[in-house]
């Protein structure tokens, strides 16, 4: 009997051994099977459940190009295969890639920001907003947003996190951060002359002497609404409603006072002037 009872048990060992391969094998998956992308988007595929070097294909490169790491790059109009091998097996996500106009994706970026008008700071909706930055992995400089943390670059980003465009809007929650990443990309413009365009990201600096270039650390950022005539209209999150940072930093060259329970910092529409004193340059996405 005893001899008979060992052999079952090393009879079981053997099958779980035999089995645990086979659960790990059946658990490799890819992250997405379809996707829709507009040209000038990306993604990033990732295959789960494995360690196993991946090795990434498409199957047509002028519509769709990948990376070795997986990240899609949405190229021209059509419909391409994205492929992953692993250990011999393969696995696929289709992908759709469709034209739209540069000035179309500009107003989908603003109609985004304008959805989340007069949001204030610490509701529910303001909290969506961190929530939606913190979410977005890998964290830059691995920082969470705290909710009673500054929020403006943390705006801009999430709703550049909502639209797909963190290709072209890097994520941030420090103003001068971003405004080094879009050096980075090539995508910063601070020349006094340059009149802004719809979907721009407008930087501030309020404790700018006028005399000179604004060269100091951006303290504030929104998003171009609108230009008509000499009058820039700019949505911007964590902005304060009373009193006016512009009218204060003229009068005592320094930002604001401080937020309070009766008027906490919302999402809000701003003007001001082209080249007013206050605007240390613009973030110009490649829309």
């Amino acid at each position: 009997m005893k001899k008979r009872r060992n052999l079952t048990l090393i009879l079981m060992m053997l099958l779980l051994s035999l089995m645990v391969p086979m659960t790990a094998s059946a658990a490799v998956k890819i992250s997405q099977k379809t996707v829709t992308l507009v040209k000038g988007q990306s993604t990033t595929l990732k295959i789960t459940g494995t360690k196993k070097t991946v090795k990434w294909k498409t199957s047509n490169k002028k519509v769709a190009a990948v990376t070795g790491k997986g990240k899609v790059l949405a190229k021209s109009s059509g419909n391409a295969v994205i492929s992953a091998l692993v250990k011999g097996k393969t696995y696929t996500c289709r992908v759709t890639v469709k034209n739209v106009s540069s000035n179309t994706r500009r107003k989908t970026f603003v109609k985004a920001a304008a959805s989340w008008l007069g949001t204030k700071e610490l509701d529910a909706r303001h909290r969506q907003i961190i929530d939606l930055y913190n979410a977005c992995k890998p964290l830059p400089r691995s920082y969470p947003v705290k909710y009673t943390d500054a929020w403006c670059a943390t705006f801009v980003s999430a709703i550049a996190i909502k639209c797909k465009m963190t290709n072209i809007i890097p994520r941030e929650c420090s103003c001068g951060e971003m405004i080094r990443l879009f050096q980075q990309l090539g995508e910063w413009q601070e020349n006094d002359a340059y009149r802004p365009k719809l979907g721009d990201i407008i930087f501030y600096c309020w404790s700018d002497s006028g005399i000179g270039d604004n060269r100091g650390w951006a303290n504030h950022v929104g998003i171009v609404e609108s230009v008509k005539g000499s009058t820039i209209t700019v949505i911007e999150g964590n902005m304060q409603q009373e009193p006016d940072p512009i009218s204060t930093a003229k009068t005592t060259g320094k930002t604001a006072g401080k937020r309070t329970a009766e008027k906490p910092d919302i999402v809000g529409r701003r003007t001001i002037k082209v080249n007013d004193r206050y605007i240390r340059g613009y973030g110009v996405p490649r829309f």
